[in-house]
């Protein structure tokens, strides 16, 4: 039967169509973990459409294989599975098996686009890699907002610095993570003013937690029918506020004391930060500078208002209490929709008691 099946699909399957330029590949691997061995394999050569593995492995016409392409250097446990990405078998060889991506149209990878580069150039792995994660981000943009699939190809390739470029492109790979999970499985659609906001101003920062907000905002404008701009309030406060304002608001945010009271509104209790833990979030060790930054985001209305007492320890304390905006904004950055206190309700149970709040420094 397998002589049979393997004849089928050497010899009678179309001749392979190879208009894209194929590159020589040894400094990648791809792991296969579609079954409960991970398993490595070297990659011969690498297209815009495709790539052809040396493996032992056979499988069969047409049957669909998750991979992840890695750089050979690096340590598996450093890079986890590397960048994700399926494939269809496509022909047999004598030494392995020709695949082709099966979002080859959205994965167009360019490896050949500037002639005049000197060949070795083209070949550098982190190039490769760039470009494989640009196509991805692209594919799973084009996939909750179709429409506006060109333009962020021309985001990406034009209107953005390389820096910035990286960037986007790993929001948008957060979010896709995110939205695979049982959780927001049933979310397809995005508006397409939200998308291009949160990938543009998102791509400001490379700091891994504040892109993961940024994710999060994204994962959360998706709909099942993407006419929902909701979030476009929320896409404007995160824009306005810097990356140590933003480091402070999710911290704070993440310690809070968070009630939800009979009636569904959400509230915190304050928190007190010590120089030395606003130090290590914000990098910053001038409480002044730091007093600055609490005070910028009480202004847009994040935190609510200061009044220092006699209860301060010391001058280096800081006491900053989340507003309900401040609140829902978190809830937001964490994909969450409609009413804010079910994001909190299954972490805070009950209202804090009268004497409590009358005791809670304000």
């Amino acid at each position: 039967m397998m002589r049979s099946l393997k004849s089928w699909f050497v010899k009678e399957t179309p001749p392979e169509r190879r208009g894209a330029e194929r590159i020589a590949s040894p400094w990648l691997v791809a792991y296969d973990w579609s079954s409960s061995e991970t398993k490595r394999h070297d990659i011969r050569d690498i297209s815009a459409t495709g790539l052809y593995l040396l493996t032992n492995e056979r499988w069969a016409p047409g049957e669909l294989v998750s991979i992840g392409l890695h750089k050979k250097d690096l340590p598996l446990e450093n890079g986890g599975h590397g960048i994700p990405v399926q494939v269809r078998a496509v022909r047999w060889g004598a030494d392995g098996v020709g695949l082709s991506f099966v979002q080859a149209k959205d994965m167009d990878l360019h490896l050949g686009e500037n002639p005049l580069a000197d060949a070795a150039d083209r070949k550098e792995p982190e190039g490769v890699r760039r470009k494989l994660r640009m196509a991805k981000a692209s594919a799973f943009v084009d996939r909750i907002c179709p429409s506006i699939s060109e333009d962020v190809k021309v985001l990406f390739r034009d209107r953005l610095s390389t820096f910035r470029v990286g960037n986007a492109i790993e929001i948008a790979l957060k979010a896709e993570e995110m939205l695979v999970s049982g959780e927001f499985v049933d979310r397809k659609r995005a508006h397409p003013r939200l998308v291009m906001r949160i990938l543009e101003d998102g791509s400001w920062t490379d700091d891994d937690a504040i892109q993961k907000l940024w994710a999060g905002l994204l994962v959360g404008s998706c709909t099942k029918d993407g006419d929902d701009e909701s979030n476009m309030e929320f896409v404007t406060l995160l824009s306005d506020i810097a990356s140590e304002h933003v480091q402070i608001f999710a911290t704070a945010c993440a310690r809070a004391n968070v009630f939800v009271s009979e009636s569904g509104s959400v509230s915190a209790q304050p928190l007190v930060f010590t120089l030395e833990e606003l130090g290590k979030i914000t990098c910053l060790h001038d409480m002044n500078r730091i007093d600055v930054d609490i005070d910028h985001l009480t202004v847009f209305g994040l935190f609510e208002k200061r009044v220092k007492t006699s209860s301060y320890t010391s001058v280096s304390d800081a006491m900053i209490r989340p507003s309900r905006l401040g609140l829902e904004l978190y809830a937001r950055c964490y994909g969450h929709r409609g009413a804010t206190q079910d994001f909190y309700s299954a972490l805070r149970k009950r209202e804090p008691a009268p004497d409590e709040v009358a005791q809670a420094p304000v």
